[in-house]
């Protein structure tokens, strides 16, 4: 009996812990195997934005393929959907992901890792690069990641054109198959070179594996904020041009045969 109790007990702290997303806004070093594909579907909700864009619904779908230990590619289609007060839009794009894990951090070590991203849709061509680093200490993972994107409109369409983000996050493994954890991100828009304001978010994130279906999911609240400075003194602290008061993401996967 007592032979049994251990192997299982061995069993589980050698099984990889969650879903291949640890969190919902922060990447990891964690990559499919060489030869595995998952397909996956996003849905971004950002709530409270300045008027009119009330709501934005950001969505993926996407087929990821791991194509060496280091590296794994995912083509996905992106919709967004702009909900305001008098008008309703729908952005749609393509998008090469491209992510790279050249030190996996696995067994205490330190990940190091970037994602590099390019969309083209009607009207835009954007460009995103990120870095990853990663710590895995037990069962306790922490994470940090900064990025910066710029997209490039025609036909008329003008707006924020350059954002740069940095967050970290921490997560434990409650089970091999669940974590629950955290994250915080610092979000900054720009248009032409000129600063639009800030967002600080922070919020909670979970994720679960099973058999063959994972799922990450996390919400993320504006805490805090820096405006631009045509817009301070308007008694809006949390209100910015670029950001909004809720950031939630929901990642389903399915692993393919």
């Amino acid at each position: 009996m007592l032979r049994r109790v251990v192997g299982l007990l061995v069993l589980v702290a050698g099984s990889s812990f969650a879903a291949p997303r640890d969190f919902s806004l922060t990447w990891t070093t964690q990559s499919l195997d060489t030869g595995h594909r998952d397909l996956e579907v996003w849905a971004t909700p950002r709530i409270a934005r300045v008027d009119p864009h009330q709501v934005l619904l950001d969505t993926r779908f996407g087929l990821t393929a791991g194509l060496t230990r280091w590296l794994e590619t995912q083509l996905t289609v992106d919709l967004g959907f702009d909900s305001g007060l008098a008008t309703q839009t729908i952005d749609g794009r393509v998008s090469s992901v491209w992510h790279f894990t050249p030190l996996k951090g696995q067994r205490d070590a330190v990940g190091l890792g970037g994602v590099a991203r390019v969309s083209l849709g009607v009207d835009v061509l954007a460009l995103e690069a990120r870095l990853t680093l990663d710590k895995a200490v037990g069962r306790v993972l922490f994470a940090a990641n900064a990025s910066v994107s710029r997209e490039w409109f025609w036909s008329g369409r003008s707006g924020v054109d350059t954002r740069a983000e940095e967050s970290v996050a921490v997560r434990f493994a409650i089970t091999p198959t669940t974590t629950f954890g955290a994250e915080g991100y610092l979000k900054s828009g720009f248009t032409h070179g000129a600063y639009q304001g800030s967002g600080l978010y922070f919020g909670p994130a979970l994720s679960f594996q099973f058999t063959s279906v994972w799922l990450t999911v996390g919400m993320v609240a504006q805490v805090g904020a820096d405006k631009a400075a045509a817009d301070r003194g308007n008694g809006e602290p949390l209100t910015l041009r670029d950001n909004e008061r809720f950031v939630g993401r929901l990642v389903l996967g399915t692993h393919l045969p």
